[in-house]
């Protein structure tokens, strides 16, 4: 699927930018594709499909779950070390009878490294039959299977005032499920690096993957519905541009 933009002004808050960019998709994306993938064997175990977000393929039909692994092991040793680190210095500082500023600031940043540690603890989201299973520090989200491909929404990090800023900055785009409530729920796929335009074709075609696998295996079809992203009136001007670009609406 080939989109062809032409120069386009956007106007987002004050800032003013002109892109022109040139959309272009594998072929099997917005398509049903309900054979198996051959070149994906090594990411099947099971019953289960381990999502690799480098994959254009689609996910075989034959297996029954999507899992998306989230978290790093280094990440959350190194944070959970800092963390111990600050920790030992409050215990120092405590000791020594030092300033109460001092002890605030390590406590503080004791508290704040755990929680990073914690948050980049490695986990798993499913998808399956019954729907996504998003799996929290306290708790498990468990959401159905939206009626419409355009209930995924790949969300960029930098804020709408800042999208007219030099693509060698380096910026994260993730993948979101849309409640029906209008809420983005983070899926656990992203990408980070300079290149805005291919990092969000990369979050699109995972987004396509994922809704091409669901209606194969008949979990959901679409029915036409649109959910407006609830509150967030920028981002849901970005989304519609982004649906614009692959021809999603």
């Amino acid at each position: 699927m080939d989109v062809e933009l032409t120069p386009e002004k956007e106007n987002i808050g004050n800032s003013v930018s002109v892109s022109y960019t040139t959309e272009t998709l594998p072929s099997i994306v917005g398509q049903v594709v309900p054979t198996k993938s051959e070149s994906m064997k090594s990411r099947i175990k099971g019953a289960d499909y381990y999502i690799d977000c480098q994959d254009d393929c689609p996910i075989p039909t034959t297996v029954d779950r999507i899992v998306i692994k989230k978290g790093s092991r280094a990440w959350a040793g190194l944070f959970f070390a800092f963390s111990v680190l600050m920790f030992s210095a409050f215990v120092t500082s405590a000791f020594r009878g030092e300033s109460s500023l001092l002890l605030t600031v390590a406590t503080v940043a004791t508290v704040v490294f755990a929680f990073a540690g914690i948050h980049f603890l490695p986990r798993k989201n499913f998808i399956s039959r019954d729907g996504f299973e998003i799996g929290g520090f306290l708790s498990t989200k468990c959401l159905p299977w939206p009626t419409s491909r355009t209930s995924f929404f790949v969300h960029d990090s930098r804020t709408a005032s800042r999208l007219s800023a030099s693509s060698r900055q380096v910026q994260t785009l993730s993948v979101k499920l849309i409640s029906d409530a209008g809420k983005q729920i983070p899926l656990g796929i992203s990408f980070t690096g300079p290149n805005t335009h291919e990092l969000e074709r990369q979050a699109v075609i995972q987004c396509s993957r994922i809704w091409d696998w669901g209606v194969a295996r008949g979990f959901t079809a679409d029915s036409g519905d649109y959910v407006a992203l609830n509150g967030l009136g920028k981002q849901q001007v970005l989304r519609m541009r982004q649906e614009d670009r692959y021809g999603l609406r």
